[in-house]
């Protein structure tokens, strides 16, 4: 399902601790993942990602930028993308 979505716009994503624990918590063999649902036609779909990496943008500590894979497609496809954590709205693109 999610090889249709090469882009969106986030609707709902992880609290900011949801994401921190994504980004710190396992190891190689087991990692934390979070789910985003994404807006791109209809309902949308959620996408359950691994984050690899995270950038604060700006100084709130609000916005940030990531890059991750996709869990859900079984294909390791990358993802890259902007959040908020305080509306849990963003934005992401599949690579």
């Amino acid at each position: 399902m999610a090889r249709a979505v090469r882009s969106g716009y986030i609707t709902k994503g992880p609290s900011k601790w949801d994401l921190m624990l994504a980004f710190f918590d396992g190891n190689a063999d087991n990692r934390r993942t979070i789910t985003f649902r994404v807006a791109n036609t209809g309902e949308g779909i959620e996408l359950v990602l691994i984050i690899n990496e995270l950038v604060r943008d700006g100084g709130s500590g609000e916005y940030w930028l990531f890059k991750g894979v996709v869990e859900t497609t079984g294909d390791d496809r990358m993802v890259s993308g902007w959040f908020r954590t305080d509306t849990r709205r963003g934005y992401l693109s599949l690579n």
